[in-house]
């Protein structure tokens, strides 16, 4: 058994367990929306006001609609790379947890990618509701869980450029 401890200070725990707080928090929020929306927006959209509706999608591609499969294998294969990724994902924060690096981006990430997971398991597709446009010009309709990736992604790509700028060589 290795002596190497996963967590080396008592408030590295704290912090740790904050962050599946966080995690479970953000994945709640989601599944509550999702399950709002599946209960009371069956029929069409619902405009709330002028450039955003509730409209309920059924998506079996990834964020935003991009790779949308009919076919169900396309769609399992997607699934389990999916599956595959959060699972290298975790690692690697851990990884970066283990060094004392942030990893509160980290865990939007993965709020956001094990919810749409468990829609795909659960419905065979990720439940989509957040319709926003301009006029006829419509973005591809999302979630919640997709606006916690999108805020991670960009905030890993915001400290990576913050540290790399701002690096004392």
């Amino acid at each position: 058994m290795s002596n190497i401890k996963f967590f080396r200070t008592k408030k590295q725990k704290i912090y740790w367990v904050l962050s599946w707080f966080l995690t479970a928090f953000l994945m709640t929020l989601d599944r509550l929306s999702k399950n709002f929306v599946l209960d009371n927006f069956k029929n069409g959209s619902i405009k709330i006001f002028d450039g955003f509706d509730i409209t309920l999608s059924f998506n079996r591609g990834v964020s935003f609609g991009f790779l949308n499969f009919s076919q169900d294998r396309l769609f399992y294969i997607l699934s389990i790379f999916i599956a595959i990724f959060i699972v290298i994902f975790l690692m690697y924060t851990s990884i970066m947890f283990k060094k004392g690096e942030s990893t509160w981006f980290n865990f939007f990430i993965l709020a956001g990618a094990y919810s749409n997971l468990l829609d795909r398991f659960i419905y065979g597709a990720v439940i989509d509701f957040v319709d926003l446009y301009i006029k006829s010009w419509h973005w591809p309709i999302f979630n919640l869980a997709d606006v916690f990736i999108v805020f991670g992604v960009f905030g890993l790509l915001g400290r990576m450029f913050y540290h790399d700028y701002f690096r004392k060589d």
